[in-house]
Parts: structure tokens; sequence; C-alpha cells
């Protein structure tokens, strides 16, 4: 894309990383084409540039369009699946906040495969999503379950005791 080319080449021609630069998405540029903008994000962000987006959005579901786009083409892309997070949480769509918990659960423990430390953080996840089972799903089995896998991967989580024991 001419537009990518050109943010490269300046970057290059000051000297700069990709991280110096941050970029803001308008509702009007990115909305004229979801997939097209997905596919932006996408490249801008494998220059290291910084983008901000959902902010700008007045409207959610088209962020959320923009962001899922970026999946389509990565699945694995963490920083759309946490854009997600925030934009289903602020518009309490629950079951789809659910699966981006999964995904990036997924992601983590791919992460945790290749040798990173991770456990605190899929632990987090987990005890978001068993409260999301909890106190928006109305899901209380699913939520046992949750605690009993932070249990299992981490016997002294206290949080994890307690609220299993409360259910």
């Amino acid at each position: 894309d001419a537009f990518v080319n050109e943010v490269a080449s300046g970057l290059q021609r000051l000297g700069l990383p990709g991280d110096a630069l941050e970029l803001e998405i308008t509702e009007s540029v990115a909305m004229r084409d979801p997939v097209r903008t997905g596919v932006l994000l996408r490249q801008l962000r494998g220059l290291g540039v910084a983008l901000a987006i959902e902010q700008k959005l007045a409207d959610a579901p088209r962020a959320q369009q923009a962001w899922r786009a970026v999946l389509d083409l990565d699945p694995q892309d963490e920083q759309a699946l946490r854009h997600l997070e925030a934009l289903y949480q602020g518009g309490e769509q629950w079951s789809e906040l659910d699966e981006i918990y999964d995904r990036l659960q997924e992601l983590l423990h791919a992460r945790q495969e290749g040798g990173a430390e991770v456990l605190p953080e899929i632990e987090g996840l987990r005890f978001q999503q068993a409260m999301l089972h909890e106190e928006m799903l109305d899901d209380s089995a699913g939520a046992i379950d949750l605690y009993r896998a932070i249990l299992e991967a981490a016997p002294q989580n206290l949080r994890a005791r307690q609220s299993l024991d409360r259910l």
C-alpha cells in the first residue's frame, strides 16, 4: 500500500524506529472500507507504529468490525484481541468477551510453550473470565470450572479458592 510505504520511507529517511510514531485513525477514514483499514492497521503495526482507533470511533460496532478485520488476517493478533476486549466490555457484549478471553488464553499458552513466563497473566484472564461467567452469564458451572483450572495451575491462589468456596 502506498500509504504504508510512505510511512516506512519517512521513518527510514528520518532514522526513526516505528515506535517513535503514533497515528490516530479517524472514524471517517477507518469506516470507508473496514477490511482495507484492517490490512493497513496490520501493516503499520508491522512497522512498529502505535495506533489509536477505537477511542475516536463514535460507533463501537464499526470499531469492532475494523478490529475483527485485523483478526481475519491474523487470528493471533494480540493488539486486536485487546482492543476487542475493551470494546466488548464497554458494550456489555458478554458472550463475545468470553470468546476473546478464550482466544487470549490460547495465545498465552502458545507463548508459554515457547518458554515465556505468562502464568500470572493466564491466571488473571481466567479469573476475569470466571467472574464474567458467574456475574454476567449466570453460568456458575462455567465459573467453577475456571476457578478449578486456576487452582490446578496455582494451588496457592487464595482469590480463586475463596471464590470457589463461595459457589
